[in-house]
C-alpha cells in the first residue's frame, strides 16, 4: 500500500469548493486547472460556471442562490439531462456548507501536482488509444514532456535537478525527432506507467 496522496473525489470536492467560493483562490490558483481534470461531469459543468463567474464578476463572491440560477440556466440550455437537475443542487448544497475554515493552503500546494497528474494520466491515455488504434506516436514524448511540466513554477535559477531532468527531456525529443522512438519502448514505457 503506498503512502502517497491520492487525487481523490474528496481532494476533487474541496478544490471545487475553494474555486466556487473564494474569489481570491480562484483568483491565484484557476490557471491551473482545467475543466477535463474533475472526473465527473457535475464538477466540470459547475467548475465551467464558476470559471465564467468569476472572470464577469472578478470582485464578487458567488452566492448559492445565484449558483443555483446559473445551474438552472445550464442545464435547461445544455443537454446533458442524463444527470438529474436534482444532482447539481446537492452538489452545491454539499459545496456550500462544507467547511473552507483550514485547507487552503493544503489544497493550493496539492495543486500543482494534481494538475500534473491529470495531464500526464491524459498522455497516457491518449498514447494507449493510439497504440491500439496504429495511431501517429511521434509526438507523444512530446507531449508528455508538456505534461510533466504542468503546474510547475518557473524559476530564473535551474537547480542540478531540473538539468538533469531537461536533458533527459532534450534527449527523449531527439530520440522522437530522429525516429529512434521504437513502438517497442512507447509500449515498455505504457507498461511501466500501469496502462
Amino acid at each position: 500500500m503506498s503512502n502517497t496522496f491520492r487525487y481523490d473525489e474528496d481532494f476533487e470536492n474541496r478544490l471545487l469548493a475553494f474555486l466556487i467560493r473564494k474569489k481570491d483562490f480562484f483568483r491565484k490558483h484557476s490557471h491551473l486547472v482545467k475543466e477535463q481534470y474533475f472526473e465527473n461531469q457535475i464538477r466540470r459543468d459547475l467548475y465551467h460556471l464558476a470559471k465564467e463567474y468569476h472572470e464577469k464578476y472578478p470582485d464578487d463572491d458567488f452566492p448559492a442562490n445565484i449558483l443555483r440560477n446559473e445551474v438552472y440556466t445550464f442545464y435547461h440550455k445544455v443537454a446533458k439531462h442524463s444527470i438529474p437537475i436534482e444532482d447539481y443542487q446537492t452538489a452545491i448544497e454539499d459545496y456550500y456548507v462544507m467547511d473552507l475554515e483550514s485547507g487552503e493552503q493544503y489544497t493550493a500546494d496539492q495543486l500543482a501536482y494534481f494538475a500534473q497528474r491529470q495531464e500526464v494520466k491524459n498522455v497516457i491515455l491518449d498514447a494507449r488509444d493510439r497504440v491500439m488504434t496504429d495511431g501517429r506516436l511521434d509526438d507523444i514524448p512530446g507531449n508528455m514532456i508538456k505534461a510533466l511540466q504542468a503546474g510547475q513554477i518557473i524559476t530564473t535559477r535551474p537547480t542540478l535537478g531540473d538539468i538533469g531532468r531537461m536533458n533527459l527531456k532534450i534527449e527523449w525529443a531527439v530520440e522522437a525527432q530522429s525516429g529512434l522512438l521504437s513502438q517497442n519502448r512507447l509500449l515498455l514505457c505504457l507498461v511501466v506507467c500501469g496502462v
